[in-house]
């Protein structure tokens, strides 16, 4: 049976790691069965089915620079699981972010010009309000990993306060929107093909980055809940 000691003393070590405390909080538990059933079944002292635990998850938990441009020391399990994050909230918003170009793609060859420029100011701007809804509303709770500077509360926080850091292109793309709105036009009349093409897949790159944020705010105020214990005792 781990006792509290033994318990922060695999915390301490899964912090040297440099987990996402959300992460930690999965692989701790995985470890704490671990040495358990080692000194159940193997008649383990405490830090001997410890350093076995170690040792087996030395591979995926030891930190180390990879060589790549990003010169931060990261574990494999981090650099896995962040390539997965990235990959499976891209491919979410890049799917549903086909929703809203299509609209505007459909509805540009039966509204009128005047009534379409409205039509795609009001739709960009609610891209927009929705990628920052979550951010103001609950901006406390997205600060808190200015509060703990020494660790990551999970991997989603890099992601969450993207619309920030894109707010400038966020403001082009409101104040162009008479841009757009003409190559969406001519894209629907099979005039200006090619200008009219590049300035829509812009438009798209912005719905996705948006998407992709909203995506990750919302998995971050999930995973905030189950961290926050964890914050009040230990950090």
């Amino acid at each position: 049976m781990i006792n509290d000691e033994q318990l922060n003393q695999i915390t301490q070590y899964l912090l040297g790691c440099k987990i996402p405390i959300d992460m930690l909080l999965e692989v701790r538990d995985h470890i704490a069965t671990q040495i358990t059933v080692g000194q159940v079944d193997e008649n383990l002292t405490f830090d001997q089915a410890f350093q076995n635990a170690k040792n087996s998850w030395q591979r995926d938990l030891r930190p180390y620079w990879n060589g790549s441009w990003d010169l931060e020391d990261k574990n494999n399990m981090v650099r896995s699981f962040t390539r997965s994050l990235i990959v499976a909230q891209l491919k979410k918003a890049a799917l549903f972010g086909l929703i809203p170009m299509l609209l505007l793609l459909v509805l540009a060859t039966v509204v009128p010009l005047p009534i379409y420029e409205y039509i795609v100011l009001s739709v960009l701007s609610l891209i927009v309000v929705s990628s920052l809804y979550l951010l103001i509303r609950h901006w406390k709770t997205f600060q808190l990993p200015r509060k703990y500077p020494n660790l990551i509360l999970t991997l989603h926080q890099n992601y969450a306060i993207l619309p920030l850091a894109s707010a400038y292109w966020f403001f082009k793309m409101l104040t162009e929107y008479q841009t757009v709105t003409q190559s969406f036009y001519s894209i629907s009349q099979f005039t200006q093909w090619m200008p009219s093409v590049f300035i829509v897949i812009l438009v798209y790159v912005f719905v996705v980055v948006c998407l992709f944020s909203y995506y990750s705010q919302k998995e971050y105020l999930k995973r905030i809940i189950g961290i926050k214990p964890f914050l009040e005792q230990y950090a």
